[in-house]
């Protein structure tokens, strides 16, 4: 699947959106976090007057094989596992369901790969194709210690599905996402992924002694490449391809994408690996500050993240704190009166 991404920047355009703030707001704004942001997103709607319309944020889930050696200690002390956390969202009770119903932001969590099965709980039938979708490739990938996490044709089923959910929330109306993961082992299938694409030694990459030797052997035990789908396939999750196909077709789309996450900002690494203009429509929700690996992401994309909050969930929460200072400063473009 190729995607068409056309560049953000219109010099007419952006001295026009530049001027707009400067005269409400300062001279200074344009060159601050949120001045940029709301720059920004007058430059993907390619308009003076953007309008953020129906947002939605998914949350794309599944399991990894490589908790059999990890059991995902980080991601457990964070809240459960995967088919916990699932549940929660699903009942709708979670902090997040919430901030969501408060803000407007319809949310769905993506089911790719939990290793669970959802089927017999009536809250999964209640909200099946809305606030759940089902697009289940298997029940968690394989070991990537051992094999391949998992095959090119599961590759690109989860791929697929990312692009083919991003295209039915635009024919819904929406022009501005937030990506969000859920995954026992997730983290370090995007370190792993991270330390490939970046041909990253063991020292620069921030984990504790014994789960670095077990990724690093990991990466020497398979073939070293540098094609994305490959990679995907040797390391990556089904939800981690996933997000790196909503990515892509979002772009194409001109949407406004929140990134949340070292998940979902490995997915983006990989999505850049194969059109680079894609990172032109992102905007970075949180620093992270204390997760050396993500700060390290920030620097390589040379983006500016808008708050500083703590939060280190990467479903979502960080960026839904953070759109209601998106759309206010998108507001004062629209309101300004020359």
């Amino acid at each position: 699947m190729s995607f068409e991404i056309a560049p953000v920047h219109n010099g007419r355009l952006f001295h026009q959106l530049q001027n707009k703030l400067e005269q409400r707001l300062g001279k200074g704004i344009s060159n601050s976090p949120i001045g940029k942001v709301a720059i920004q997103a007058g430059l993907v709607n390619r308009t003076a007057n953007p309008v953020l319309k129906k947002p939605a944020l998914l949350i794309f889930a599944a399991d990894h094989g490589i908790t059999h050696t990890f059991r995902d200690r980080t991601l457990r002390a964070e809240g459960g596992d995967t088919s916990s956390r699932v549940l929660h969202f699903l009942e709708g009770d979670s902090p997040l369901n919430r901030m969501c119903r408060e803000q407007k932001i319809t949310l769905r969590v993506v089911d790719l790969g939990v290793d669970h099965h959802f089927e017999n709980l009536l809250s999964y039938w209640l909200h099946h194709g809305s606030r759940h979708i089902n697009r289940k490739v298997g029940f968690g990938t394989q070991h990537f210690s051992h094999v391949p996490a998992m095959t090119t044709a599961q590759c690109h089923e989860a791929f697929d599905a990312g692009a083919e959910l991003v295209d039915q929330e635009r024919k819904s109306g929406s022009n501005v996402l937030i990506f969000g993961a859920l995954g026992d082992g997730n983290t370090f299938s995007a370190i792993a992924l991270m330390a490939a694409l970046l041909e990253l030694k063991p020292r620069q990459v921030s984990l504790n002694k014994q789960d670095k030797e077990i990724i690093f052997k990991a990466l020497r035990k398979h073939p070293k490449t540098h094609d994305p789908f490959m990679l995907l396939t040797l390391f990556g999750g089904y939800e981690i391809a996933a997000i790196t196909g909503a990515f892509l077709q979002a772009a194409e789309y001109r949407m406004l994408i929140l990134v949340d996450g070292l998940v979902t900002a490995t997915a983006l690494l990989v999505a850049a690996a194969i059109n680079a203009r894609v990172v032109e429509y992102v905007v970075f929700s949180d620093t992270m500050k204390d997760d050396l690996n993500y700060s390290q992401l920030l620097k390589h994309f040379q983006k500016e993240a808008l708050l500083q909050t703590g939060i280190s969930t990467g479903d979502g929460t960080a960026a839904v704190l953070a759109y209601p200072l998106i759309r206010s400063a998108i507001g004062f473009l629209q309101n300004t009166r020359f």
